[in-house]
């Protein structure tokens, strides 16, 4: 390879003192006094007080049929589906918010920025963190949820060169000796939709395919829930990292049990208000896990990691990032 990840890292240093990011700096600085804190779930324990926090997941794939009938509403809407899901994702949050203002939050997205040609085969980090805020009154439907995340995408995505941390950071000095809002964002979206297919090559390491829940861990700093969105064989995995040890019993299941039926209501054409959805698939509480399950979903247990030597032994038809097993 000509070039490397370092190369990258330097070009974003270098970015940071260009007129355009004093630009995306000003767009994000307006923003401080208004803007919300993150979603407040049920908690048992403080993650600043969580010892020892070990991720687990939760996983259902949408079926084809489901997951086309959702591109074909967002498309109809005239959205992108990944805004489709995070509109229906923040619409289950509010379900579960116990904030004062349950209506407006903030979430944090994952967004890849591999999109230079020359960083092709150069292995590393391409993830950035942006806070995009959320508008979800009772009374607002899922297009309307949705028209709001999709004006946010719209305006927020260009002006993503200032970082999450680097407003966090300002959101932290405004805050300062009030613990209004703290400087937490731990609820994410990870979403790998926007991303166009990668084709397997001599050139290529991989082929962009999710290859089925082997082996899985996840250990990330000031998350307590990742809601990670994948392709698969044209149908759509939902997977939720998170960590047990931090809510009831129990709770994240019901959640992402809400979430596939909500994913399935708009499927089939539903787009009442979120009160009304609300009520429709968890009634006035919160859901059994039982009463959100859709013969259109799949749920996958997640097996703990086993050491690489293992996992190579039992993928030796995969591509490996370093040497060759034949």
């Amino acid at each position: 390879l000509k070039h490397g990840f370092d190369e990258f890292v330097s070009l974003k240093m270098q970015q940071t003192h260009t007129p355009e990011y004093i630009i995306h700096r000003q767009y994000w600085s307006e923003r401080v006094g208004t803007f919300p804190p993150a979603p407040s779930l049920p908690l048992s324990v403080q993650l600043a007080d969580c010892e020892h926090p070990r991720f687990e997941g939760i996983t259902g794939i949408l079926d084809a049929s489901v997951w086309e009938a959702l591109e074909a509403r967002a498309k109809h809407l005239n959205a992108t589906p990944t805004a489709l899901l995070i509109a229906l994702f923040a619409i289950v949050l509010r379900w579960w918010n116990t904030n004062d203002d349950k209506d407006h939050f903030a979430l944090t997205l994952a967004t890849f920025e591999r999109t230079q040609s020359w960083l092709k085969g150069v292995i590393g980090d391409f993830t950035t963190a942006m806070l995009l805020e959320i508008h979800c009154p009772p009374s607002a439907s899922v297009q309307e949820v949705l028209r709001s995340v999709w004006h946010k995408l719209l305006a927020d995505l260009p002006h993503r060169a200032f970082s999450s941390m680097a407003f966090i950071e300002l959101l932290t000095n405004e805050d300062e000796g009030q613990g209004a809002r703290g400087a937490e964002y731990p609820v994410v979206v990870t979403s790998m939709l926007a991303s166009a297919p990668i084709e397997r090559s001599s050139e290529g390491l991989f082929d962009g395919q999710y290859i089925g829940n082997m082996f899985s861990t996840s250990q990330t700093p000031q998350v307590s829930l990742d809601c990670q969105l994948i392709p698969h064989q044209g149908g759509l995995v939902v997977k939720w990292d998170h960590i047990p040890a931090l809510f009831p019993g129990g709770m994240i299941g019901r959640m992402h049990a809400a979430y596939i039926s909500l994913l399935s209501e708009v499927a089939r054409g539903s787009d009442g208000t979120c009160e009304q959805l609300q009520h429709r698939l968890i009634g006035d509480g919160q859901p059994d896990e039982a009463e959100a399950q859709h013969s259109a979903v799949h749920r996958i247990p997640i097996q703990p990691a086993k050491p690489i030597e293992y996992q190579v032994q039992q993928s030796r038809e995969l591509d490996a990032v370093l040497g060759a097993i034949k």
